[in-house]
């Protein structure tokens, strides 16, 4: 599962390091007609300064943290606010540091509205992908408590997370279908068994085998 969220985040950076760069080429088209070597010499190292302080703002705020990256009104709120402290720091960057030799006023607006337009359809459509796409993690899930339960409307409410529970056996080593376990495991493509654990509310977590053998 970490290597899955971990290739989900790089997607997501990936695609914010290419709507940044993007959004800068298309301010400095606009504004000069042109891309002159000299204008994007000018522009190029400041901007990547302060788009690498952006991405570390966005990996702060949780742009990058799965579970809350759905399309609700908490997420656009989030997402605006970031972008709001990212252009904040830009001007003071821009306009206290004159090591950059540059006080882009027009070309930085333009940049922080089309990261914001472009950086917000990005991020409306990946949520969309990471919320349809199929699950790469079917859960048994074994007996039944409040964690369990809770965990399961967790799951269940987070699609992004890439689990699904695909079976629920809620009486566990009592539940009568535990003498068909085999089958379930194979008929439900389950890959991770899930069990509360004898101490309190603790869960133990296992990889079940493909072909359900020696079970």
């Amino acid at each position: 599962m970490n290597i899955n969220v971990k290739l989900k985040q790089l997607m997501l950076l990936l695609g914010d390091i290419v709507i940044l760069y993007a959004s800068l080429v298309l301010t400095l088209f606009l504004r000069y007609g042109q891309l002159s070597n000299s204008v994007i010499e000018a522009h190029l190292g400041p901007f990547t300064v302060v788009f690498a302080i952006w991405l570390v703002t966005f990996y702060i705020g949780g742009l990058y943290d799965l579970p809350s990256l759905k399309n609700d009104l908490r997420f656009s709120k989030k997402f605006v606010s970031l972008v709001a402290a990212s252009g904040i720091v830009a001007i003071f960057f821009f306009y206290f540091i004159p090591a950059f030799g540059i006080a882009p006023k027009t070309n930085l607006f333009i940049v922080l509205a089309v990261v914001g337009l472009g950086g917000y359809a990005w991020r409306t459509f990946c949520n969309n992908i990471l919320s349809a796409g199929a699950p790469t993690s079917r859960i048994l899930m074994v007996g039944y408590n409040k964690t369990v339960e809770d965990l399961v409307n967790h799951i269940q409410q987070n699609p992004q997370l890439g689990y699904e529970v695909s079976f629920w056996m809620k009486e566990g080593l009592q539940d009568k279908e535990l003498d068909h376990l085999s089958q379930i495991i194979l008929q439900n493509k389950i890959n991770v068994i899930v069990a509360p654990g004898r101490a309190g509310g603790s869960l133990v977590f296992g990889k079940s085998h493909k072909k359900a053998q020696g079970l």
